[in-house]
């Protein structure tokens, strides 16, 4: 059964909304982009390990190639099949920069400022109705926060996926250049 909802809420629903019930949904919605939030900074430290295994790994495969140039003063399949993968793994840590790179992230609550306009003071609102017209605004705000987060979060955890399959394949990838060689 697919409850997501096609709109936050209509007008109807809006209007049978009852201090408890906007609430609850105020409660939900905060927790879920406190969910969201978490999920990202997850993204950022498993991305940061990431880097810095390629990272390791870059810098191991330099050693390793300026060891062997001393030795024989010359270019060889082995220095040549090492240097591909340095530039591999460049490339790998190139592409997982998106996720480390400042983002603009919603944060959790509401500024003063947006809560203290006119809309929430008119004479359509009655004084105790203008607590559900907080939450249900602040809901609303929510939903499209988590809503963009989420979108945020699939594209940063698609890059790490797809950065941890190519570091996967880095022994193949260097082995398969040697043997062309």
């Amino acid at each position: 059964m697919n409850t997501e909802p096609t709109e936050f809420l209509n007008d109807e629903q809006v209007d049978k909304l009852k201090e408890a019930d906007a609430k609850f949904i105020f409660d939900q919605a905060e927790k879920q982009l406190k969910d969201v939030l978490e999920t990202s900074s997850v993204i950022v430290s498993r991305t940061a390990t990431l880097i810095t295994i390629t990272i390791g790994l870059t810098v191991a495969l330099l050693g390793f190639v300026f060891n062997r140039m001393n030795a024989n003063s010359f270019c060889d399949h082995q220095i040549i099949a090492a240097s591909c993968g340095i530039i591999y793994l460049y490339g790998i840590c190139f592409y997982l920069r998106e996720n480390i790179k400042g983002h603009e992230y919603a944060t959790i609550g509401d500024e003063p400022k947006s809560l203290g306009i006119d809309y929430f003071f008119n004479e359509k609102i009655k004084d105790e109705q203008r607590i559900i017209e907080y939450y249900y605004a602040c809901s609303a705000n929510y939903q499209t926060r988590i809503r963009n987060g989420k979108e945020t979060n699939n594209k940063r955890w698609g890059i790490y996926d797809r950065s941890l399959l190519l570091l996967i394949f880095l022994p193949a990838f260097v082995i398969a250049v040697f043997i062309i060689l």
